[in-house]
């Protein structure tokens, strides 16, 4: 039987002792997805009102 059964992924990542790191990376990916779509939203709406 699956030792993780019925658990989450933080409880698995926990249990590895990877969840702070894992969480870090995750926010950072994150962060950089918005700043990437908010710079991308700048540029359109420069070459829009060109």
């Amino acid at each position: 039987m699956n030792k993780h059964s019925g658990s989450n992924f933080d409880d698995f990542l926990a249990e590895a002792g990877i969840l702070e790191e894992v969480s870090a990376g995750a926010q950072k990916r994150l962060l950089a997805l918005q700043v990437e779509e908010g710079y991308r939203e700048c540029h359109e709406s420069e070459e829009n009102e060109s």
